[in-house]
């Protein structure tokens, strides 16, 4: 085998962990995923997964944003005001 074949097959076998780990996680959100889900749905699967799939594979594969999930989870997990928006509220 070839420098260059070991190459090619330690290429494709990392492709081939990625692709099972979107496998897995596509799998556990079958349910949500069965139908139209809102973008809340999908913001709230992806918290609910957090700890075992990254956010940006989970935001890749259900077509939304990152930027588009922090701002959501900032704005329903904040429950205090910050001095910033207490000022604007006077």
């Amino acid at each position: 085998m070839t420098p260059a074949d070991r190459d090619e097959l330690t290429r494709l076998r990392k492709q081939v962990v990625e692709q099972e780990k979107d496998i897995s996680f596509l799998k556990k959100s079958v349910g949500v995923l069965c139908g139209e889900p809102s973008v809340v749905e999908r913001f709230e699967l992806m918290a609910a997964e957090c700890a075992d799939t990254g956010i940006s594979r989970m935001a890749r594969l259900l077509g939304v944003s990152t930027s588009g999930y922090y701002d959501h989870k900032n704005r329903f997990t904040t429950t205090e005001m910050t001095s910033l928006r207490q000022r604007r509220r006077t």
